[in-house]
């Protein structure tokens, strides 16, 4: 019989090798555990930041469905190229936006929201009525470019939530909103603005407009800003900084109500040229 004696030392290599490997293990598990915490917090981060995104991009509405409007298409934000107003331009929406960065949702009673679909920038309404709805992007929107324009059945539009800090380009952008009665503008950020062309042009029914709010330090482009408001009978544009205006042409076009229009005194000098044909007291604050 043969005795076979263990030789510690390889015992005592072969214990430590197997401590080795179970701290090996157990530092990769903390390890990957440690990677999906950090892609979990990441996560979380990204969702925050969304709904940061999404708080402050909220646009109220109010449109006005008549019995001729009933199952067509009503336009709630721009119509498609083919409008006038593009000039061959490519579509703004569909360059800048896709359909999971919008999402309207209907006002019902009781602070509820109902989510409705949206095809191509319009919707369909089954009945009359007013409806307040809400258009809430999921993206910072950094051109206003015709964002409005031809929405004939809009009356009301409230931005107190959106955030307007990184747009330049406010060019028509509620361009012939023929029905539009009501702007909230009061939250507008404008401080990068530098074209405001035909922004407010055809807006036949509203009555008035409080632009405090606005900085046109930057604004080169204001051809046709209020051109056809014919409802206008009193305006206020005394805070407007035209400093850097290279383009102001038909600014007033067809305001044929406009009896009263309050600037400052650098205004005073700019517009008198533009508005001496027109029978309107210009005040200099």
């Amino acid at each position: 019989m043969k005795f076979k004696l263990k030789n510690k030392s390889n015992s005592n290599n072969q214990k430590q090798k197997l401590i080795k490997k179970r701290k090996k293990r157990k530092f990769t598990t903390i390890k990957s555990l440690t990677k999906k915490q950090s892609k979990e917090k990441e996560k979380e981060k990204e969702t925050q930041s969304q709904k940061i995104i999404s708080d402050n991009n909220i646009i109220t509405i109010k449109v006005k469905i008549e019995e001729e409007d009933i199952n067509q298409k009503i336009y709630l934000l721009c119509k498609n190229s083919k409008s006038i107003i593009y000039e061959g331009e490519n579509d703004y929406i569909k360059n800048q936006l896709n359909e999971e960065d919008i999402k309207i949702y209907l006002e019902e009673e009781e602070g509820k929201e109902e989510k409705i679909p949206m095809h191509n920038n319009y919707n369909i309404f089954p009945k009359m009525g007013d409806f307040n709805l809400k258009i809430k992007f999921n993206t910072i929107i950094t051109k206003g470019f015709g964002l409005f324009s031809v929405c004939e059945n809009i009356i009301h539009i409230d931005f107190t939530n959106f955030n307007t800090s990184l747009m330049t380009d406010f060019s028509y952008m509620f361009f012939r909103c023929y029905n539009l009665k009501y702007i909230n503008l009061s939250s507008f950020d404008t401080s990068k603005m530098t074209n405001m062309k035909y922004m407010f042009y055809g807006c036949q029914n509203l009555k008035e407009i409080n632009l405090k709010s606005f900085d046109t330090t930057n604004v080169v482009d204001a051809t046709g800003l209020f051109g056809n408001c014919k409802a206008f009978v009193n305006l206020d544009i005394s805070n407007f900084n035209f400093k850097n205006i290279k383009d102001m042409e038909y600014m007033f076009l067809g305001c044929d109500n406009l009896e009263n229009i309050v600037v400052n005194e650098q205004l005073f000098n700019q517009i008198g040229e533009l508005l001496k044909n027109y029978n309107i007291t210009i005040i200099c604050n």
